[in-house]
């Protein structure tokens, strides 16, 4: 089984591995019925996220997308994406414009707006009282009381909620007003999966772990250190154009848990260098990572600080990687350099004992580009194609960027 990570560039910000985790949002529940306090931990349990969910889930979304969009032969890249919704209901005297309507077993992972307006109500198992109702603006902008930043948050001018809210048979999202951007990340859970739907007791029993959690994502930096008995290869080498150094091998069970690069500051060669040098890993003998340097670490062009939970990257030029990357028997780090001068490259990797599961899955990044692409006309742009039993964590946007051939 595998995990894939595609990598393009940086999307900034702590609220990074809520998009990086839209595998979904959070790992696995695994013990008991679904429940929101058993949701909240996952928020930030990266060692989770290397095993396949159980129970497993679909994740799925909707959205304010353009319905003149019907196929890839009419309308296809209509960009009306405001103000679009299901239908429009008469509740109590009022409109309420349906932004989700989806049958359970499920649960809420995320809410987005780019201009959230009026007020949102979200319908638990067909229950004529919502089971949260307040403004949009408020309950995504981190003001509502109980739902701190980051859990939700306002980010680059959007507008976030990644409280989780599962139910057992059904969920209706609506607003009653009818003129702004949406999405609703949602997951599907097999039929017969245990689910205890979400009330509004229930969201103010879970204050103080929601409060933690917030916590712990606003300091991602502090979060998942390595457990005991790691074991450390720090590595300081000089890589020559066209050469191939490796960084760091290691063998029995165990998981890389950090991954440093020590870039140095020199000017006007850190963008290209960085995209030139290319870092592979193969886990028991399998290629599963191939990315220049900075879009691995999410910091590309050049060096971009910022700080998320799987990633960060420091002013002095310090980049980080905290994904959980395990392996039976054998791990291999490598650097190749396809750039036109020599390389310096220093930092370490930590492992750990880790113990392989069936659920286990191996951590794979890979990175794509395309030369020349025009705008026009317009046409769609596949950046992963997989096939067999895995999770999809995220992916970064591509960025234009000149890139060395080799």
């Amino acid at each position: 089984m595998k995990i894939h990570f595609t990598i393009g560039a940086w999307i900034p910000g702590v609220c990074l591995p809520l998009l990086v985790l839209t595998m979904a949002s959070f790992g696995s529940a695994g013990v008991g019925p679904v429940t929101t306090l058993l949701m909240l931990p996952d928020m930030t349990d990266l060692s989770g996220m290397a095993e396949f969910p159980d129970p497993p889930y679909t994740c799925k979304q909707f959205s304010s997308w353009d319905r003149a969009s019907t196929s890839s032969t009419q309308n296809w890249f209509a960009n009306g994406d405001c103000g679009q919704y299901l239908r429009i209901e008469n509740r109590n005297g009022r409109k309420e414009y349906v932004m989700m309507d989806a049958e359970g077993p499920g649960a809420i992972v995320r809410i987005w707006s780019a201009n959230p307006d009026g007020v949102l109500r979200i319908y638990i198992d067909r229950a004529e009282k919502p089971a949260l109702e307040a403004p949009l603006q408020e309950i995504l902008g981190g003001t509502y009381p109980g739902l701190p930043d980051p859990i939700a948050c306002e980010r680059s001018r959007g507008w976030n909620l990644y409280l989780p809210i599962p139910y057992a048979k059904h969920c209706t999202v609506t607003s009653d007003k009818g003129e702004f951007y949406y999405h609703v990340n949602y997951r599907t859970y097999p039929p017969g999966t245990k689910v205890v739907s979400f009330t509004a007791d229930q969201d103010a029993a879970c204050t103080a772990e929601i409060k933690a959690v917030a916590g712990k994502l606003s300091a991602p930096g502090d979060l998942n250190a390595p457990p005991a008995g790691t074991e450390t290869k720090a590595f300081d080498v000089m890589v020559a154009p066209g050469a191939s150094v490796e960084l760091g091998s290691f063998s029995g069970a165990k998981a890389v848990r950090r991954f440093v690069i020590r870039w140095p500051s020199t000017g006007e060669r850190d963008e290209p260098a960085l995209r030139s040098v290319v870092l592979s890993m193969a886990f028991d003998g399998e290629a599963s990572v191939e990315a220049p340097l900075g879009d691995f670490f999410g910091s590309a062009p050049g060096i971009n600080p910022f700080e998320s939970l799987p990633l960060s990257v420091a002013k002095d030029g310090t980049m980080t990687c905290r994904w959980v990357m395990p392996f039976k028997t054998s791990a291999v780090i490598r650097a190749r350099n396809l750039g036109k001068a020599a390389v310096h490259l220093k930092g370490e990797s930590v492992v750990a004992p880790h113990t392989w599961i069936p659920a286990t899955m191996h951590f794979h990044a890979k990175w794509r580009i395309e030369h020349n692409l025009p705008t026009d006309p317009k046409r769609d742009w596949n950046y992963m194609t997989a096939t067999g039993q895995g999770v999809f964590a995220g992916r970064d946007l591509p960025r234009r960027w000149p890139v060395p051939q080799g």
